[in-house]
């Protein structure tokens, strides 16, 4: 808020009117930028979190494993996510791991405890399986999100799929038959409304990069690039701005295309 000095009466300081009513429209004007420009993330989705614990996340990534560095990130984008103190958020978590097969470690809550302990809890060892993998998070988002409520899912992989479905024994090798049944499993979620904002994490030389954009662009989601652990902190710090959107905040009592504000009263459209 921007205060008038007391000793200017009626628009006017005795000593100069000119510079008073250049004061005084400087006041005004930058008081109206403020208020023009208050907003606030806003969140109300359904997300789960799809994080790869195959055997190559034990390697080091900057004098870390990449799994211990990934645990640390994802802790942090889950607190902030189900941050039950900001009133703007009203958000579900989930949390999905992979290797060899899915395996549901949580069902979508608003509580962020079981999650972060189970994000401990991971341990690596065994191939990578995306497409049993997105079809078990696409149902599970399915069956579990609120009406008229975004579901997204967030998918993390080290590597390139080495296996079409947990019966698969080719292990560390990607043929033809894993990448197919990635893309149709990516197929499957678009079919089912549910984008999927990939990651791509540790040294691209170890995943196929072109297929995480294809599945993220097939799904309508985002894909990202995360080659260290400082990347891939700032990669969990965007997402939050890509599941969540902004909303405007009405300061000049009002309501106006793409605002929302909130005067204590029940009267539609004043503000």
């Amino acid at each position: 808020m921007f205060v008038i000095p007391s000793d200017y009466i009626g628009g006017f300081n005795l000593k100069n009117n000119k510079i008073s009513i250049c004061i005084i429209t400087v006041f005004i004007l930058l008081s109206s930028l403020a208020l023009a420009s208050e907003s606030e993330l806003k969140c109300k989705v359904d997300v789960d979190l799809v994080l790869d614990r195959s055997g190559s996340m034990s390697e080091k990534l900057d004098g870390t494993t990449k799994l211990s560095a990934l645990k640390y990130s994802a802790k942090s984008f889950v607190n902030k996510l189900l941050n039950a103190s900001n009133p703007a958020y009203d958000n579900l978590a989930g949390l999905t791991t992979f290797s060899w097969s899915p395996s549901n470690k949580e069902d979508l809550t608003s509580n962020p405890a079981p999650i972060l302990s189970d994000i401990n809890a991971m341990n690596a060892d065994g191939a990578t399986n995306y497409n049993e993998t997105i079809l078990f998070s696409t149902d599970k988002l399915v069956a579990q999100g609120r009406t008229d409520v975004k579901q997204i899912m967030l998918f993390l992989s080290d590597g390139a799929p080495t296996v079409p479905n947990s019966k698969g024994k080719t292990g560390g090798v990607t043929d033809p038959e894993d990448i197919d049944s990635a893309i149709s499993a990516a197929n499957y979620a678009a079919a089912n409304n549910i984008p999927i904002i990939t990651i791509g994490y540790g040294n691209p030389a170890d995943f196929d990069e072109s297929l995480l954009m294809d599945i993220a662009s097939i799904t309508g989601g985002f894909y990202h690039m995360a080659d260290s652990t400082d990347s891939l902190q700032d990669v969990f710090d965007m997402l939050l701005n890509e599941v969540c959107f902004e909303i405007q905040k009405c300061g000049n009592g009002i309501l106006e295309d793409g605002e929302e504000c909130d005067d204590n009263n029940n009267n539609d459209g004043d503000g």
